[in-house]
Parts: structure tokens; C-alpha cells; sequence
């Protein structure tokens, strides 16, 4: 990583080495339920099920006998029945005030170290852009082609690259070329359709080759064997058939394709039948869809003709045979089982499904939930079985709904004698979303997908009665998860930070995902590249809906790593109350956030103090207006901006040095490389202070860079502004 690191360690670590420190930590941090349960002790409930002694309380609680009066106190010992303890409230009146003390030490523990790492971890550039998400079934160009997500089982395109490349067409020295002068708009065809393998055998589009046109529907023979355009295709249109397999079972349906041309190119097909030979099945609706463009016509969702052809005989297929839901089809469409034959895990669960084969045509199917139950001083292993049924809700939105219910009534428990234990309502239920595409991981409004959501449930069946040894939550990868509730004061809540934390991918720091956003990933690695563009008027850009950077016209919290350091702006806590710095310092960094991320010209000044974070926004240049498009740069625009984005990856360099240093002034640094996490001896022997001076270096080392950052993008935003006639918007 360069000299950079030469402060923090002794040599040059590489990335890998970062991140193995890194993930260590975090793993430690979130495995370690002790740990974690110390952050819900601001919760009054929780407090009152702690016993906390102090100096003063211990002498009073404990009786002692000084056995070796020549060392002194190191000579007196204190002996006590556990039931005493047990029974006793030493600290009466303040031991909710001490839960706070305890609670916020190691809350503020927690947000030092993820203010920290929020700005470094995934600090690589991409191999490539990140890639919004699009509302077709098929990605728009440079993004593999999927197989269509409404009609599962319906044959692949014959290349991974369908609709990307066209991979030729008829040209004009071909017989098979079709006049332009007669076929008029269907010329279109040209660019698509291939000449027939064989001599008598169809014409096929090269892209989408389970769609073909008989020779004879096009074209006219002389006896000599020479053809030409049929004199009627402009006006009658001519017989298209898709050939496609669902259910391992071949199908063919036809229809009659015209084109018609107007300012845009409309397709129809009508008399569209499903082929089973002598009792065909028909569509008596007349299916449309239309192209813009004249070079190269796609419809709006970046369809080329044969690929909206197709999508016209899926719609038609869905009508004339409805795909019936099955709830197992759907989870094995999201891998969420693995497979049909056997005991199938639900991947990331302890839940399972016997032969889920047998349950394909059925809306609810039985599963097992296999665990341990740790009741603290034995272990038992228990069973669960219950009934889950997924429906697919009526489709009242632009995303695809499902819910997910459990039915209790007829749940067994093994051990039986468990079963009174359960409290249990006669049915749980969740809502879980697709997105508009319906290709997204199924998640409900917590964030939790049908797995975890199955897991949680049966978990904490028993959390309720049984007062167990551990009464963490935990996620998938078994990392507890941080207690919330209501009676936690706003100033202690670490939830919202640790899913930023644990988010995958992850978080992208400021530096790389404004360098992104700045220029694109192919630009930025090669010098030589002509595709250059900026992604700094689009709302939907990845790193913004991803929470790396704020979204625009909003406050700059909804960005992860921002909001991690406003959280670090509180001076102590005392007197059960909260103080928030309170500083000419901080002061002057609000201002400076506003005036770069409210883009301010340098020489205008801001009259009034932005009384929190919360009051500065993220704001656009004023040329983007209501684009939301990608902006194409040329010539010397594109090398400012390529200079303004390696600033910005050195200026990610240097941070992580500072980063580190800081990390190994809370953490021990030789128990994190033996795999461990262990409080610095600083930490443990001035406590609180010495957090304080910690979040207080943490500060000034997350002020310099998100300022750096931050001035560096400006810069190049004024760059863009003052050479427009060097950026052009992307074309509708």
C-alpha cells in the first residue's frame, strides 16, 4: 500500500492482511455475545437482572477476615453465600445509573471502532461499475443475459451474450435479403434473421433461435428456385413459431406477426395457439408491444426485436396455460433449496424438507427444525415440526409479494414435555418482496430473507418461557445480533450501525465511491479508453442506494459511513445524561460539510452554523437538473477527472494507515493477529478517558478524510460544470 503505512507498522502489509485484521475484529465483535449483551444493559429491564457491586458495596455485602495482616488489603479476603448476592441490590438507587456508565462504555467502544472501519473496509476498486438494477427481465448491455424470470423452464438463449451482440444478419448479397423497397418496415428483419441451415429448412434470428419463419412466408419461388419478397408481407404480415421446453416437455406455439410503422415500430401477434396437434389452444387477445429508435429499435426496457417477439409469446403462454405458483419451485428458483430429492436443507437454516419432489404442486409443505437447546447447566437436542405455506399476493405494486405463514396449530415438539412451553399465536406470518424484477433475494421490511426469518421463529419458540444461559438473537452466520428495544435511550442504540457493519457486499468508503462516482471503473484503469462517463447526476447510482454515499436531498446521515461519525460527537455521559461536543472545532467541520456537500462556491460563506449533521445535505450540480442519467465525457475533461480520482484513491491510502494506528490503540494488535480481540491496555487502565481521547483522535482523523474527500469530488464537479461542452447526457 505504499510508505504510508511506515507510522503504524513495521512493514508493508498487503490487503489481504488488512482485511484478515479487519474481519477479525468484526467477527470477534459481533460473535461474542457477552460483549454484545453489555450494550443492552441501558434498557432498565435488562439492568435489573445484572447484580452490580461496587468498592464501597462488596465491603458491606461481603463479611472478611484479614488472614495475612502484614500484606495488608492483599491480605483480606470476603466471604459471602451466593444467595445473599442473589437477593441483595447493593447499589439500589444508582444501579440503573451504573448499567448506563457500563452500557455506554461499550457502546462507545463499538462506534469508534465502526466509525473507523466504515472508512476502510472494501477499499479496492471495483473490477467493474456496480450495476443497477434494471426492471426487465433482461440486463441492458454489458451485464449477462438471464433466462426469463416469469417463465421458468422455457429454453436458454443459445448464447450468454443474447441481446448484446446480434451476431450478424442477411446482407445484401444474400438471396434470402428482403428488399427494403417491398418488405418496407420489416427490412427490420434483415438485421436478425439468418438464412436456413439447410435448403428447405426455416429462417432463424442468430439471438433468439427458438423463434423461426418459414421461407415461404416471406418470400415467393419462381420455378427456377429464385424467390422474392411476397407481395402481401407489408400488409398481411407473415406465421412466426417459438419453439421453447417447460416441465421437460417440448412445446410449439404460432401466431401472425405484422409490423407497422408509425414514429416508432409496433409489433403485433394475434391468432397465437399453443400446438397439441389436433386440439390446439388459442389466445383470442391480439398482443402488442412497440420499438423506439431506427438504427438499432429496442422497446423501453432495452429489448431488441426478437427478444420482445418472445416476450409476446410468453405473455400469451401465461395466458393460455396460467402457471399455477409452487412454493417449491419458488424456493428453488432463489436457492434456497439445493435440491428436490432428499433431506434438503434451507440454505443458512436449520430447517429442513423431506422429499421436497412430493410437494411441488402443493401451496404448503412440512418442515423440521432441527438445534440445540441450551438450558445452562445441560444441553438438549431438540426437534420441531410445523407446516409453512407461501402464497404469491396479487400484484398491487410494481414488486413482487409473498407471504410466508407458519401454522402452529398442529406444531410437535420433541422432547414433548417442551411443548408447554411454547408460546406460540395460532399462526406467524411475514411479507417478503422480490423487487420489481422479481430476481431479487425474497426479503421482508427487517432485511431478513425466508431462512432467516424460518430460523428466528422456531428459535424463539422458547425464549419467552425458558430463562436460558443465552438469550442473544443471532443472524445466519451466527453473529449475535445487538438487543433493541424501546426503553433504550436514542444515544444507545447500535442496531442500525451494526447491520451497516455487517451488510454484504460491503460498505464502500467516501474516497472509492466517489471516485466511481466521478468516473467509470474502465475509464479510471485504462487511459486509452474512449467509453468514459460520470455518475454524478444519478439518483439511483449503486454506492447511493447501498447507503456508501448520501442520497441527494437528503440529509448526508443516510450515508453509513457519516452517520458512524456523527455518533462519535458526544463528549461524556454523567449524571444519567448525554453531552454532545460542543466545540469551535466541530463547528468549523459543520460548516465545511455544508459548504462542500451543499456545493458552495469557496468564496461564498455560510452565515449560520448547521446545528447538527443532520441539517447539512447532499445536493446536485445544478446541470443535472432531473436527468438521473449517465453523463458521457470527452478529451481533457476526462483526464481532469481521471487525475481528481487518483487523488482520491491516494488520499484512501493514507487513510488506512491512520486508521490501523487508531485500531491498535483500542484493540491489542498481537491478540487480533492470533485470531482473538482483546481491550489495549490503555483502554483497561484509564477506562472511560481513555475512550474519550480515543473517539476525540478518531474525529480529527475521520474529519480530515471525509473533508479530503469530499473537497478532492467538489473539484471535480466544478471541473464538469466549467467544460460542459465536453459532457454529453446519455440518449433516452
Amino acid at each position: 500500500m505504499g510508505s504510508v503505512f511506515s507510522t503504524a507498522f513495521s512493514y508493508e502489509p498487503t490487503t489481504a492482511e488488512i482485511k484478515t485484521m479487519l474481519n477479525t475484529i468484526m467477527r470477534e465483535m459481533f460473535r461474542r455475545s457477552d460483549m454484545i449483551d453489555l450494550y443492552s444493559l441501558a434498557d432498565p429491564q435488562r439492568c435489573s437482572k445484572y447484580v452490580i457491586l461496587g468498592a464501597k458495596g462488596l465491603e458491606k455485602l461481603f463479611s472478611s477476615i484479614n488472614l495475612i495482616p502484614s500484606l495488608g488489603k492483599d491480605g483480606r479476603v470476603f466471604f459471602q453465600k451466593i444467595s445473599a448476592i442473589q437477593s441483595a441490590s447493593p447499589m439500589k438507587e444508582n444501579q440503573e445509573k451504573t448499567c448506563k456508565v457500563l452500557a455506554f462504555f461499550f457502546v462507545r467502544i463499538f462506534r469508534i471502532y465502526a466509525a473507523l472501519t466504515l472508512s476502510i473496509k472494501d477499499s479496492e476498486l471495483p473490477a467493474s461499475d456496480p450495476v443497477e438494477k434494471v426492471t426487465s427481465d433482461h440486463q441492458r448491455k454489458g451485464v449477462v443475459v438471464m433466462k426469463p424470470g416469469y417463465l421458468e423452464g422455457f429454453r436458454k438463449p443459445t448464447s450468454m451474450w443474447d441481446g448484446i451482440f446480434r451476431g450478424g444478419g442477411l446482407d445484401t448479397q444474400s438471396p434470402f435479403y428482403l428488399d427494403p423497397e417491398i418488405a418496407r418496415v420489416y427490412k427490420i428483419l434483415n438485421q436478425y434473421l439468418h438464412a436456413p441451415r439447410d435448403e428447405d429448412g426455416a429462417m432463424y434470428f442468430a439471438s433468439v433461435d427458438e423463434l423461426t419463419i418459414e421461407q415461404n412466408e416471406l418470400y415467393t419461388f419462381a420455378d427456377d428456385g429464385t424467390r422474392r419478397v411476397k407481395d402481401d408481407l407489408y400488409r398481411d404480415g407473415c406465421h412466426i413459431a417459438y419453439s421453447f421446453r417447460i416441465n421437460d416437455i417440448d412445446k410449439i406455439m404460432i401466431g401472425r406477426m405484422t409490423l407497422e410503422q408509425t414514429n416508432n415500430i409496433r409489433v403485433k401477434l394475434r391468432n397465437i395457439a399453443l400446438w397439441l396437434g389436433e386440439t390446439n389452444k388459442t389466445s383470442s387477445d391480439t398482443e402488442t408491444i412497440e420499438l423506439f429508435g431506427t438504427d438499432n429499435p429496442k422497446t423501453a426496457d432495452g429489448r431488441t426485436l426478437p427478444q420482445a417477439i418472445r416476450k409476446l409469446f410468453q405473455r400469451a403462454f401465461l395466458k393460455i396455460e396460467p402457471v399455477a405458483f409452487s412454493p417449491i419451485h419458488f424456493l428453488q428458483k432463489f436457492r434456497i433449496l439445493s435440491s428436490l430429492d432428499g433431506n434438503v436443507r434451507m440454505k443458512d437454516s436449520s430447517v429442513f424438507i423431506q422429499n421436497p419432489k412430493h410437494y411441488i404442486e402443493r401451496s404448503s409443505f412440512p418442515v423440521v427444525y432441527i438445534n440445540k437447546l441450551d438450558l445452562g447447566r445441560r444441553e438438549i437436542k431438540i426437534r420441531i415440526d410445523a407446516d409453512i405455506q407461501i402464497t404469491k399476493e396479487e400484484k398491487m405494486s410494481s414488486e413482487h409479494i409473498y407471504k410466508v405463514y407458519i401454522d402452529m396449530d398442529d406444531i410437535e415438539v420433541t422432547p414433548s414435555e417442551l411443548k408447554s412451553y411454547i408460546k406460540k399465536h395460532a399462526l406467524r406470518n411475514s411479507t417478503f418482496s422480490t423487487g420489481i424484477d422479481d430476481s431479487s433475494t425474497p426479503r421482508n421490511k427487517n432485511g431478513i430473507s425466508i431462512p432467516e426469518y424460518l430460523q428466528k421463529v422456531f428459535k424463539n419458540l422458547f425464549s419467552e418461557s425458558i430463562d436460558t444461559k443465552d438469550n442473544m438473537s443471532y443472524d445466519t452466520q451466527n453473529r449475535a445480533i445487538p438487543y433493541d428495544s424501546e426503553n433504550i435511550p436514542a444515544d444507545f442504540k447500535v442496531k442500525e450501525l451494526w447491520k451497516s457493519l455487517a451488510q454484504d457486499p460491503p460498505i464502500k468508503p467516501h474516497c472509492i465511491a466517489r471516485a466511481i462516482q466521478l468516473l467509470n471503473v474502465s475509464a479510471i484503469r485504462d487511459p486509452t479508453t474512449t467509453h468514459a462517463f460520470s455518475s454524478i447526476c444519478r439518483v439511483k447510482f449503486p454506492y447511493i442506494v447501498d447507503g456508501s454515499l448520501p442520497k441527494p436531498g437528503q440529509t448526508i446521515l443516510t450515508e453509513d459511513g457519516i452517520n458512524a461519525l456523527a455518533m462519535l460527537y458526544i463528549d461524556g455521559f454523567a449524571d444519567n445524561k448525554i453531552f454532545p461536543t460542543n466545540t469551535e472545532e466541530f463547528a468549523a467541520f459543520r460548516v465545511r460539510m455544508k459548504e462542500l456537500f451543499e456545493r458552495y462556491p469557496s468564496m461564498e460563506s455560510i452565515e449560520e452554523v448547521p446545528k447538527t449533521f443532520r441539517d447539512i445535505k447532499e445536493k446536485q450540480l445544478p446541470i443535472c437538473d432531473e436527468q438521473n442519467k449517465k453523463l458521457y465525457v470527452t478529451g481533457a475533461l476526462t483526464n481532469s477527472l481521471r487525475a481528481k480520482v487518483s487523488d482520491l484513491l491516494y488520499q484512501q491510502k493514507k487513510h488506512i494507515a491512520k486508521v490501523m494506528e487508531l485500531m491498535f490503540k483500542l484493540f491489542k494488535k498481537e491478540s487480533i493477529k492470533q485470531g482473538t480481540l482483546e481491550m489495549s491496555d490503555y483502554v483497561i487502565a484509564d477506562g472511560m478517558d481513555a475512550l474519550n481521547q480515543l473517539a476525540e483522535e478518531a474525529r480529527g482523523v475521520l474529519i480530515e478524510y471525509y473533508s479530503n474527500c469530499e473537497s478532492t469530488y467538489k473539484d471535480g464537479l466544478m471541473d464538469i460544470l466549467q467544460n460542459q461542452e465536453l459532457a454529453e447526457f446519455e440518449s433516452a
